[in-house]
């Protein structure tokens, strides 16, 4: 809510107002498109945002992936080699994993690791996006820490209707005026692209699944 000075005195104060909105849906809405809690399981949930994590997603597996208690000393390194085999074997090479979604305190611990001749394996690149074997790193909060999603991104639609809606609506009694900024849309991943994405719900459970036992 505003008042009718606020509007008239601070010309600049809608446009700020419209803008502070707008970056407040839009970090809304991204965290629902990564864990959203849209379902089929009743009215109310399949108007939600269907989340990549809950509904667009198959959870990491040693075993799919071939790889179960299989390398010596398995690291991050290793379970991104383990994922990219489990999307292969799953989607017969139609698919490959092209960005990883990860926690910025989990980016914090691995991001000096390096091969055996000491090159650093996340790689910077110009305009401050990383890289971790060919792959584009995405850091975000909305990744719980310790969990990681790797995934090919064109098997993700995402379907807006009408873009942002903008209403303001006048309220007599107090002389004042409140603002309505709505969006509407959806994320679909058919189920034959699930196989593309990976959640990894534990790192460390998923580097222990792939280690060879001594």
């Amino acid at each position: 809510p505003f008042t009718r000075e606020v509007s008239t005195d601070l010309s600049y104060f809608l446009n700020w107002a419209r803008a502070e909105a707008i970056k407040a849906i839009q970090n809304k809405v991204d965290t629902e498109i990564l864990s959203g809690a849209g379902a089929d399981t009743s009215a109310a949930t399949k108007k939600k945002i269907y989340g990549i994590i809950g509904q667009g997603s198959t959870a990491f597996s040693a075993s799919a992936a071939g790889v179960a208690t299989a390398i010596p000393n398995a690291n991050l390194w290793n379970l991104i080699d383990a994922i990219d085999a489990q999307v292969s074997k799953a989607t017969n090479d139609a698919y490959f994993a092209d960005t990883i979604y990860i926690n910025p305190s989990d980016f914090a611990k691995y991001k000096n690791m390096v091969d055996s001749n000491g090159r650093l394996l996340f790689e910077y690149n110009n305009g401050g996006v990383y890289t971790f074997l060919g792959k584009t790193v995405v850091r975000t909060n909305k990744m719980a820490a310790g969990s990681l999603l790797v995934a090919d991104r064109s098997v993700f639609d995402l379907y807006e209707k009408l873009g942002f809606e903008i209403e303001i609506e006048r309220v007599a009694s107090t002389d004042s005026y409140v603002m309505y900024l709505r969006w509407r849309g959806q994320l679909v991943v058919p189920a034959s692209k699930k196989k593309a994405v990976i959640y990894v719900a534990s790192i460390d459970t998923a580097i222990a699944a792939i280690t060879a036992t001594s």
